[in-house]
C-alpha cells in the first residue's frame, strides 16, 4: 500500500503525527464519532488497525464535509485538520501551473483539449448501469474480480470500472520497457503484484487525470457543467486551500433531473446518485471530462 500512495502523487502516511494529534484531539474525536454513527461496523477512526491517513482525509473531506452545513462550527474545525493532512500527504502541482477547473454554470461553453484510450464506443447506458450495481449508498459493494483496492481508496478504481465494465471503452497496455504500470499512455488492470499490478492510471485519480488530458481519444475536458451529459466523468481536487493541484477524487454522472440537477455517483465514502453542488459547496474544485460528445 505505501508503495500505491509513493507512486501516485500521494505520500504514504501510516499515523497521525503526535503533535497534530494532541493539537486536534477533540476534532479527531468528533470526526471518529460521526464516521462511527454513519458507517458503523464498517467505519475506519483514527483508532483503526488499518489506519493510514491518507485514506482517512478522504473518509473526512467525502464522507462529512460534504454533508455539513455551511453554518456548522464543525467546518472550521474540518478544514483547519485537513489542511494539515494535506501538507503531510499529497505531493501536487503548482497551482498556477493547470489549466482551468470546471464551474458550476447554466451557461454551456465547449471547450476541447486533445488528449489512446479509445471512447468512440461508449456505452452510457451500460456505464450507469454498473455505476448503479456496484454502489448503494449505506452499503459497500464491490466487485470482487477488482479487489487490488481493497483498504484503500476505491474511487478511481471505481470509475475505471464504469468506463470499461459498463462503458465497453477497452483497456490499453503498451510495453514501455517491461514497466508498463507506471506509463501515463496505459489504463488497464491487473491483479497481481510489482510488474503484474494495475497501472497508475487505473486507480490513482491523479494519474487517471493526466492520462485522459494527454492520452485519450473521444474524451476531452469541460469548462462547464452545463456541457455535462450522463456518464461524463467528474474528478475534483479536494483540498483547495494548499496551494497545490491534485486529484483527489472520481465521480461519474448517473444522472441529471429535469431542472438540470446533475447527480454522482461514486465510491470511497459510497454515494449513489448525490447532488454535484454538495461538493462544490465544500469548496472542492472541480475538473470534469465529456466522454464521447
Amino acid at each position: 500500500m505505501k508503495g500505491f500512495y509513493e507512486n501516485n502523487n500521494e505520500t504514504f502516511v501510516s499515523e497521525i503525527p503526535p503533535d497534530i494529534l494532541t493539537k486536534y484531539k477533540d476534532t479527531i474525536d468528533e470526526i471518529d464519532k460521526i464516521l462511527k454513527t454513519k458507517y458503523k461496523d464498517e467505519a475506519i477512526t483514527s483508532h483503526d488497525d488499518n489506519f493510514n491517513l491518507n485514506y482517512y482525509g478522504k473518509l473526512i473531506q467525502l464522507g462529512i464535509r460534504t454533508d455539513l452545513d455551511n453554518e456548522d462550527p464543525l467546518i472550521k474545525k474540518i478544514d483547519e485538520f485537513t489542511n494539515e493532512i494535506a501538507k503531510l500527504t499529497i505531493k501536487g502541482t503548482k497551482v498556477d501551473e493547470l489549466d482551468r477547473p470546471t464551474l458550476r454554470s447554466t451557461k454551456k461553453e465547449k471547450d476541447k483539449v486533445k488528449t489512446s484510450l479509445d471512447a468512440s464506443s461508449y456505452d452510457v447506458d451500460g456505464a450507469i448501469a454498473y455505476a448503479h450495481l456496484w454502489c448503494e449508498e449505506g452499503k459497500t459493494l464491490r466487485n470482487p474480480d477488482y479487489d487490488f483496492y481493497d483498504g484503500m481508496n476505491d474511487c478511481t478504481n471505481f470509475v475505471s470500472q464504469v468506463l470499461y465494465e459498463g462503458g465497453g471503452i477497452p483497456q490499453v497496455e503498451i510495453d514501455v520497457l517491461g514497466i508498463n504500470y507506471q506509463a501515463e499512455e496505459n489504463w488497464y488492470y491487473n491483479n497481481g503484484t510489482g510488474l503484474y499490478q494495475p497501472s497508475y492510471t487505473w486507480g490513482g485519480a491523479h494519474n487517471l487525470y493526466y492520462h485522459l488530458k494527454n492520452q485519450s481519444n473521444s474524451v476531452r475536458r469541460v469548462y462547464s457543467t452545463a456541457d455535462l451529459e450522463e456518464g461524463d466523468i467528474v474528478q475534483w481536487d479536494i483540498y483547495p486551500d494548499d496551494g497545490e493541484f491534485h486529484i483527489g477524487h472520481s465521480t461519474v454522472v448517473t444522472k441529471i433531473e429535469s431542472d438540470g440537477d446533475i447527480l454522482l455517483t461514486y465510491h470511497t465514502t459510497d454515494r449513489e446518485d448525490y447532488n454535484i453542488d454538495n461538493l462544490f459547496n465544500a469548496g472542492y474544485v472541480c475538473y470534469a471530462w465529456a466522454v464521447n460528445h
